[in-house]
């Protein structure tokens, strides 16, 4: 049995080099997306305001500067909505280097946009889905609707979706004209029917505690209920 050890450690060689030749080489794009990933940067999609869906062309330096107060003082950049997207109308129809494009705009909001660009390089780590901008308050719909249109972004249009601590964010949606009765199964959102768990409203901030196998409610036309479901 040992003149015949060295014939057996070299057909397990053998095979092991073989296994690692024939199985597929990871793209080296995918070797460099995969390390961006691993910076730290660009974990969540960039949220802020945008001009267009309201204002169109009829912008200008003192609407930019009050919405970005508006931002500040409600609180929403405490909440990630960290930027101003001017998005379009910027720019002159005749420029050359001596004539700028943001004639409107003072050196302090040039001065962050040079801080900025310095930067610009390093981002795109990752990627997300784009719903587009919200309508939310510009008119046109039910708060009903823009509460289903701001969950329904929240999750990037899909109806449930993990959260940290084993919690799942789920709305219920109801596309029809008249109110209808949604149940969401917990084996639909990836939660085993045994579990117990409070249910967090969103919008009203109501908690139902003590949840088990599947949320029942009744939802308006064209409304929806958001739930931060959390087991125990």
């Amino acid at each position: 049995m040992a003149e015949k050890a060295p014939l057996c450690v070299f057909f397990v060689l053998l095979v092991s080099t073989s296994a690692r030749a024939i199985r597929p080489a990871i793209p080296v794009a995918a070797v460099a997306r995969r390390a961006a990933l691993e910076n730290g940067l660009g974990r969540t999609p960039q949220m802020g305001w945008n001009s267009w869906n309201h204002f169109h062309c009829k912008i200008n330096e003192e609407i930019i500067k009050q919405m970005a107060d508006a931002m500040v003082e409600n609180g929403l950049s405490k909440l990630g909505y960290e930027y101003i997207n001017i998005d379009d109308c910027w720019a002159a129809h005749d420029r050359d280097s001596q004539v700028p494009d943001l004639q409107q705009v003072d050196a302090r909001m040039m001065a962050i946009a040079d801080k900025n660009d310095k930067w610009a390089s390093y981002a795109g780590p990752g990627g997300w889905n784009d719903p587009d901008m919200l309508e939310v308050g510009n008119g046109g719909m039910t708060t009903e609707e823009y509460r289903s249109h701001f969950s329904i972004w929240a999750l990037v249009k899909v109806w449930a979706g993990p959260l940290s601590g084993g919690r799942v964010a789920m709305i219920l949606w109801n596309r029809g004209s008249t109110e209808a009765s949604i149940t969401a199964s917990w084996s639909s959102i990836g939660l085993n029917a045994s579990t117990v768990a409070d249910a967090h409203d969103l919008w009203t901030d109501e908690v139902i505690s003590s949840v088990q196998g599947e949320l029942k409610k009744p939802v308006d036309s064209y409304a929806c209920k958001m739930y931060v479901v959390t087991p125990k």
